[in-house]
């Protein structure tokens, strides 16, 4: 091909400047996609937006400050950008010119708590992408010389390897003119046009259909659903709120952990994902495993490693776990995984669930519920000037995108946080995960050839806690029933709240009333043959939410002379229906909202379904039972 004259030259480079005045419309890339699917199903959530925060402590020229962050603007385009459909076309418009959104306040004198709802406010403060500028900052000033300085973006213009870059350019920007020296930035990589040019390339050619291909042997097209204990029933659909749990371990269970690796000849990151594994194959019993983690483009193509952009893709990492395999064996497994997941990281994520096809519950993610985010450091935060100290400051997260997050760090010590969806969970019980998961570590740290499955995961509290429960030293009346010593009780306090759920109570003669009510109705239930329905088999089914309906249905069928098969409604489906099958039970108590969740009609029985929140018992006895 024949070279470009020098005029020819000349007139090519006098287009891309002309080019870089006017805006410019790209596509989106994959990963984008799927956030824009999120964005435009929940566009007033916060669930993705990503912050850099630090506090400033001296002498803070706002001005220059703000002149820097101007600088940064004009540098990366992704900070000009919006996104919007024209002509049925989804692109982003990348602007010649672009600004930021700045917020200032006064918290002189502020409480930790009327700061931390400040940020707080700052943080989840949602984005129109279709309009306003990609980039956010608030600077609260808390005393003369005390500064909290946040940057917010969200995720469809960045990740946190993005977050990292615009903290230090501009920090250093700050730091060159108010000295009056020349900056000097990395030079600007290749454009995020570039990059999904180059993810498009891929995609169409023989090493992108060998990616697919090992997705599909490695996966399959029958995706688990981790089915984690959870203090509330799952949703229909996720929120997206979220919460977390700091935590930090010592710098002796931390040199032991990386000298268990070095041992094993295995990565820090490989060896925490296989305790990881262990510790939800112990939650949940069940022995395959899939779990999410992210992989950066920039340790693929080095010539977007200083790229601003969402240019992260979660990869599944699967295990199958044999509880009496020990934990080098599972370990030495995790190596394989680990590598081959790297090498086939960058077929993206969100086609690879479009190719896959699981089976979409709005209820929770595709193909992984929960992810482990490693990172090798907390980026060293330089200081702008001597009169200025610069502290990173850690904001808890506020999302739960996934069931669990665990985010981990390495460090002298490391240290990360438990983040969880509070759709799911309590705080408490994530406090109590976290030291679960740090007593597997130091199980396998002081023997990792022991079986998975023998494992201690209690802490010391918890064993405390059981001895203590488990001290029985207590006479109690040999010839009283529960029944009768409830009965008794009613007898001896009939006034005193005896149940409290949420803003509603009982006292003990109320309930009382009411388990005796259910209880005569359960009598009364007859088959078609007109025979008594518990004739043959007392026991009753039960799967109900926490309430005052799940304590009388206790009692009542007690009194009834039944004995309960509690069931969590929260259960799979087919779970319940073996249950139920099983038991034989045939009656179920539950409640109206619950009955299409648990999908009856495959039950093999004749199961009777009472709903306790819909039937109508006021017109049975409320006086008690005789003995049955």
């Amino acid at each position: 091909m024949d070279q470009p004259s020098a005029q020819n030259k000349l007139a090519l480079l006098a287009q891309l400047l002309q080019q870089k005045k006017e805006a410019y419309r790209i596509p989106l890339s994959h990963g984008q996609q799927a956030l824009w699917f999120i964005y435009q199903n929940a566009p007033d959530s916060s669930a993705y937006n990503m912050a850099w925060a630090v506090e400033l402590q001296g002498q803070l020229d706002i001005e220059v400050l703000q002149r820097a962050l101007q600088a940064i603007v004009n540098r990366h385009p992704v900070l000009r950008t919006t996104i919007d459909r024209v002509d049925d076309e989804l692109a982003q418009t990348v602007k010649p010119t672009g600004s930021y959104q700045w917020n200032e306040q006064h918290a002189f004198n502020w409480s930790e708590q009327q700061l931390s709802k400040a940020l707080k406010i700052a943080y989840e403060k949602p984005f129109d992408l279709t309009q306003e500028e990609a980039l956010r900052a608030d600077l609260l000033q808390t005393a003369p010389q005390h500064y909290i300085f946040l940057l917010t973006l969200h995720h469809i213009f960045g990740d946190a390897r993005s977050m990292d870059i615009l903290g230090k350019e501009l920090l250093a920007l700050y730091h060159a003119e108010l000295t009056g020296q020349k900056t000097v930035l990395a030079p600007m990589p290749g454009s995020y046009a570039d990059f999904v040019r180059a993810e498009t390339s891929l995609l169409n050619s023989a090493a992108g259909e060998g990616l697919l291909n090992y997705w599909q042997r490695q996966l399959g097209n029958d995706a688990p659903v981790l089915n984690l204990p959870t203090d509330y029933p799952r949703p229909n659909a996720q929120s997206f709120t979220g919460d977390s749990v700091p935590f930090c371990w010592s710098t002796e269970i931390t040199q032991q952990l990386k000298q268990l690796a070095a041992q094993e000849k295995a990565s820090l990151f490989t060896l925490l994902l296989t305790v990881f594994q262990v510790f939800l194959h112990r939650y949940t019993g069940q022995n395959e495993i899939w779990i999410g983690t992210p992989t950066s483009v920039s340790t693929r193509q080095p010539q977007f490693a200083n790229l601003v952009g969402y240019l992260v893709n979660p990869v599944v990492l699967k295990a199958e776990i044999d509880p009496t395999a020990s934990f080098s064996e599972l370990l030495a497994l995790s190596k394989q995984t680990v590598w081959e997941a790297i090498e086939h990281s960058a077929y993206p994520f969100s086609l690879l669930i479009k190719e896959l096809q699981p089976l979409r519950d709005l209820s929770h993610s595709p193909l992984f519920q929960v992810m482990l985010d490693f990172q090798m450091d907390f980026p060293a935060i330089e200081q702008a000037n001597a009169q200025l100290k610069v502290s990173p400051l850690e904001l808890a997260q506020m999302e739960g995108q996934f069931d669990l997050t665990l985010s981990l760090c390495e460090a002298e010590q490391l240290s990360g946080r438990l983040s969880y969806s509070l759709d799911l969970f309590k705080r408490e019980t994530i406090e109590r995960m976290v030291g679960h998961f740090e007593v597997l570590l130091r199980a396998f740290v002081d023997n990792a050839k022991q079986a998975i499955g023998t494992v201690p995961m209690l802490t010391e509290g918890e064993i405390q806690q059981l001895q203590a429960w488990n001290d029985t030293a207590t006479d109690y009346p040999k010839d009283k029933t529960i029944v009768g010593l409830f009965e008794a009780q009613v007898q001896a306090t009939p006034d005193s709240i005896a149940v409290v759920f949420e803003d509603q109570s009982l006292t003990y003669r109320q309930l009382n009333a009411k388990a005796n009510q259910l209880a005569h109705y359960l009598l009364s239930l007859a088959k078609p043959d007109g025979q008594p329905l518990l004739t043959h088999n007392p026991l009753i089914a039960i799967a109900v939410e926490r309430s005052l309906e799940m304590i009388i249905g206790l009692l009542a069928i007690l009194k009834a002379g039944g004995a309960y098969v509690p069931i969590d409604p929260s259960y799979p489906a087919a779970r319940i229906q073996y249950m139920l099958d099983d038991s034989q039970a045939p009656l179920l108590l539950t409640q109206s909202h619950l009955t299409e969740a648990l999908s009856l009609a495959d039950l093999e029985h004749d199961c009777v379904v009472l709903c306790l929140d819909t039937t109508d018992v006021v017109g049975q006895p409320g006086k008690n039972l005789s003995a049955r």
